[in-house]
């Protein structure tokens, strides 16, 4: 799996062009708009990932924030304190995690663990998961004896 940077896509100045990217094998310079559009796009995706993570793993039992960055860097998720912590708090705001503290070798740590609302949550998500997958992926095609132009086609009539 490709490694995902939550903080890689930053636009620069190249070749005397502002918000351009360095072309690759011929590819056209896309504008900064376009970039950062793309980039949070993708960032927002890789963030309702890591919250699904994390409401897995609070399911199994309670987890804190630097096991779980091991965790995701373990997937080749790069994902700074700063943007994991406040994850976490949202979603004990929204009450599907529920934090407990444990005084741990003189240190305060908060331990997370999932509540009833999460689990619901979590087995939605694992629901709609599921049904995305077999969705976009070939085998799904195959399976439903379709080809891919097949299930455009089907989808554009929609």
């Amino acid at each position: 799996m490709a490694s995902f940077n939550y903080h890689q896509g930053r636009s620069q100045t190249v070749n005397g062009r502002e918000g351009s990217r360095e072309p690759v094998d011929g590819a056209t310079f896309v504008p900064k708009t376009r970039v950062k559009t793309a980039n949070k796009m993708l960032r927002d995706f890789f963030l309702g990932f890591v919250k699904i993570h994390v409401l897995h793993h609070a399911s199994k039992g309670p987890l804190y924030g630097v096991w779980f960055l091991e965790e995701l860097a373990r997937h080749e998720y790069e994902l700074s304190p700063g943007t994991l912590y406040p994850l976490l708090h949202g979603l004990e705001a929204n009450g599907y995690l529920q934090r407990e503290e444990r005084v741990v070798e003189g240190k305060v740590r908060k331990y997370y663990r999932i509540t009833p609302l999460g689990q619901r949550a979590l087995k939605e998500a694992r629901a709609k998961i599921g049904e995305l997958i077999e969705e976009i992926s070939e085998n799904g095609d195959a399976r439903k004896g379709r080809s891919g132009s097949q299930t455009r086609a089907v989808a554009a009539r929609r």
